[in-house]
């Protein structure tokens, strides 16, 4: 078990953040949406599907990027072959917002080029999908059933991150600044899940060369191999390291041999 005492660093850290993340927490409690000088006081559920390809092909699309500046996004599997969502907007104009999936990214316009949000992103995907990347400036990041080849990746500055019965992806890269990290059941070449304050927590999750890192928050790793890992965190416990090391030795590395490095161990 790893617990060290706060370092100065640790501290300022934690203020640094807060700093930063509860006025941006509050305004959203309080439903206070404004976007340059401009209240959005209206809101919506609004649903879209990608547009056709070009040259009119209705072909799924086989990437997916959606960037928002406040809301939270959650993509989920959806039917065979589908490819779907709906969103809540925040407008200032009613009816003046609207997203448009095209070309792998999904973003928002207006008719009248006021602003307006997405404040909640739901997809519901049906397909593989070769690349998947979320990342918003306040809100959860969660990722469930839908099947990724190469690369996963979430961002958020002040949110939880998911993801969860994945397949198996080449790369996976999770990382907020304040929030907790969650793996569940997938197997993947490479892994970092980093979060500045919170914990994370791998479970059924196999690896060829991991890293699950906190700076203020417990680490715990359960039912998962990797093939070398490295888990840390400067104010809290790891738990379970010792334990995913040896289940990774009797596994066949996707890539690279096994080598171990850690910290603490349960």
């Amino acid at each position: 078990m790893a617990l060290r005492s706060p370092k100065l660093s640790d501290v300022s850290l934690l203020a640094a953040l807060l700093a930063v993340c509860l006025p941006l927490a509050c305004c959203r409690v309080n439903s206070h949406y404004t976007v340059d000088g401009v209240r959005l006081r209206h809101e919506r559920w609004v649903e879209f599907e990608p547009e056709p390809l070009a040259g009119g092909s209705a072909a799924a699309q086989r990437s997916l990027a959606l960037d928002l500046e406040l809301g939270s996004i959650a993509v989920r599997r959806g039917e065979p072959g589908e490819q779907r969502g709906r969103a809540k907007l925040r407008e200032a104009v009613p009816g003046d917002a609207r997203l448009v999936w095209s070309e792998g990214r999904v973003r928002i316009e207006t008719k009248s080029g006021k602003p307006a949000l997405a404040v909640e992103v739901e997809l519901y995907v049906g397909t593989p999908l070769e690349q998947l990347v979320l990342t918003t400036d306040l809100g959860d990041l969660r990722v469930e059933g839908v099947q990724i080849e190469e690369r996963l990746s979430l961002s958020s500055a002040l949110g939880d991150l998911a993801a969860e019965r994945i397949g198996r992806p080449e790369s996976v890269e999770l990382d907020t600044d304040l929030g907790d990290v969650r793996l569940r059941d997938f197997e993947c070449a490479r892994l970092v899940a980093t979060s500045a304050l919170g914990d994370v927590e791998a479970r059924g999750v196999a690896s060829d060369d991991g890293r699950l890192e906190t700076d203020l928050g417990d680490v715990e790793i359960e039912s998962s191999a990797f093939t070398k890992l490295t888990a840390e965190t400067d104010l809290g416990d790891v738990e379970g390291l010792s334990r995913a090391l040896e289940a990774g030795r009797e596994r066949t590395p996707r890539a690279g041999k096994a080598q171990a490095a850690g910290s603490a161990d349960v």
